[in-house]
């Protein structure tokens, strides 16, 4: 896409601060998944290794390895990087996914303002005019009956974010960096 105007590219528009961010999260992903990948195909001639999760990190449910009791799986202590890998590319992947998600949200919510303030004026002028009757009490209804859902959708979204994300805080961080200015 280019500018009309002056015939350059046009580019996203975000601060170098979180560019370097976004490119450290970006980072993160790239280095851990090469580290298990990498682990993998070291370990027992690219057989996946038994366990590549450490019992002392938390991981939420469905993103963590599953964890074998079976002592002859295992030769002996895993390499070294095996360990970190999937907790540094899950925290990079957390960031990155929080992040484009707030920034997503925060693009809608000015698109949807914007639309919403010139429906309002035109409602207001065209009461103005005479041209329409508005029911106030009957809008006061609807606005009460969306403002419900929409709370019910925000604690949905919650607690989809919470469960999902393999890293709550890492996600969390990339959405209050995605919504910041």
């Amino acid at each position: 896409m280019k500018d009309a105007a002056t015939d350059k590219p046009v580019r996203l528009a975000l601060p170098g601060w979180k560019k370097g961010l976004l490119i450290g999260s970006v980072a993160m992903m790239v280095v851990g998944g090469a580290a298990t990948l990498a682990g993998t195909l070291l370990s027992d001639g690219g057989a996946a290794p038994a366990s590549n999760r450490n019992p002392a990190l938390p991981m939420p449910h469905g993103f963590a390895a599953e964890v074998t009791t079976d002592e002859s799986a295992d030769d002996g202590e895993p390499e070294e990087g095996s360990i970190w890998s999937p907790f540094i590319f899950r925290m990079g992947f957390s960031f990155f996914v929080g992040f484009c998600i707030a920034y997503a949200v925060r693009t809608f919510f000015k698109i949807t303002m914007l639309v919403a303030g010139v429906v309002l004026l035109a409602i207001f002028g065209l009461q103005y005019a005479g041209v329409v009757d508005v029911d106030w009490q009957a809008m006061k209804g609807h606005f009460d009956n969306i403002s419900g859902w929409l709370l019910d959708q925000v604690s949905s979204f919650r607690g989809f974010i919470s469960g999902m994300l393999p890293s709550s805080a890492a996600g969390a961080a990339g959405m209050v960096i995605g919504l910041k200015r």
